[in-house]
């Protein structure tokens, strides 16, 4: 027990040490979207839009992995929920970027998160994989949040309210999850 709770607060830490760090790399400002077009004036909206998308790809990809490595029916359940909610999530992300002209993330936020979920297996992984996704979900909800209350791009801001509630209800299950299995 104890070993996963090292590991998971392990994975927090390295997680939160590289959103930080990706975060500070994104705030220089961008005069031009990778389109060439002009990005908009209001960076807040745009750093949202890159965070917010980055974000949910990770869900999606550390989830396809939670299916491949996880015994544990429940954490099955919560992944394939992910993968679902997430998908049409970048999707609608995808084409309000492509529209406003924002630019993509330049980078998976998660990518050393998953190198670390790889070898694991088991409860190990488990443990593991909830650190990461509650990690991920507490940052994905207070960015909906401070878009939904101070962005200004319309189409963002009604799609950040339209995410608060589905994720507040996976950062509860996760939570509960990782009570469990963590």
């Amino acid at each position: 027990m104890f070993k996963h709770i090292l590991g998971a607060a392990v994975v927090a830490s390295l997680l939160t040490s590289a959103c930080a760090g990706w975060s500070a790399n994104t705030q220089a400002a961008r005069p031009y979207t990778d389109w060439g077009r002009p990005a908009p004036r209001n960076s807040m909206d745009n750093d949202y839009a890159q965070r917010a998308l980055a974000i949910g790809l990770d869900q999606v990809q550390l989830s396809r992995l939670a299916l491949e490595r996880s015994n544990n029916p429940a954490v099955h359940k919560f992944a394939k929920r992910q993968i679902l909610d997430h998908s049409r999530f970048n999707e609608a992300m995808l084409e309000i970027s492509d529209e406003q002209g924002l630019p993509l993330p330049p980078a998976r936020v998660d990518a050393q998160g998953e190198e670390l979920l790889v070898p694991l297996s088991g409860a190990g992984f488990d443990a593991a994989y909830l650190a990461l996704m509650m990690v991920n979900l507490e940052e994905a909800y207070a960015l909906q949040i401070q878009e939904e209350r101070l962005g200004q791009e319309i189409r963002l801001k009604v799609n950040a309210e339209m995410q608060k509630d589905p994720l507040g209800e996976h950062l509860s299950e996760v939570r509960r999850l990782f009570e469990l299995y963590g």
